[in-house]
């Protein structure tokens, strides 16, 4: 059914809140580790020195990897947005581009996060906060490859005609 576009409404109405319930307990589950981060930045404890960061850790500057990892992903929005907009204009190519770009910024920013890890001066072990850091980015650049993963399939898809206008389901889950 998939393939040929005859899922019933009550399906895809099912399916999207289905994400949408999906995307609830990921936004609860990023809350908490960014509860934690501000807990333990705004009253450390005795075993970080009271410091926040601990002595002897240099958290990693906002205006370099991560600024550009922002601004990636802040793209990859937009390219994706304008891919399904140009999948309801029924205009494929171009839809294809902006998936094929999309891709790119993706695996672009899974690159600068490793590269972000490996020249980290600090550890998971060094800390809560090299704990929370790593936990945060890692399950977020987790987040990233599956997204990846998924708008590839989508590009796979498109390419041989499983989508059109009216018929993209598995694209705007994805997206």
């Amino acid at each position: 059914a998939t393939f040929q576009g005859k899922h019933t409404m009550e399906v895809i109405t099912g399916l999207r809140l289905g994400m949408l319930m999906f995307i609830a307990s990921e936004v609860m589950f990023f809350f908490s580790f960014f509860y934690a981060l501000f807990f333990l930045s705004l009253s450390p404890d005795v075993s970080v020195g009271l410091l926040y960061p601990p002595a002897g850790i240099n958290p990693v500057g906002v205006l370099g990897v991560p600024l550009l990892n922002s601004i990636l992903l802040l793209s990859s929005g937009v390219s994706v947005t304008w891919a399904h907009y140009e999948l309801l204009s029924k205009n494929i190519s171009s839809s294809l581009i902006g998936l094929l770009i999309t891709l790119a910024l993706g695996l672009v920013f899974l690159m600068f996060q490793a590269i972000e890890y490996k020249t980290s001066s600090f550890t998971m072990a060094d800390s809560s906060f090299g704990s929370v850091f790593f936990l945060m980015t890692g399950f977020h650049g987790a987040h990233v490859c599956v997204g990846v993963v998924f708008i590839m399939i989508s590009t796979v898809r498109l390419y041989l005609n499983h989508y059109n206008n009216n018929h993209h389901l598995g694209l705007e889950l994805a997206a």
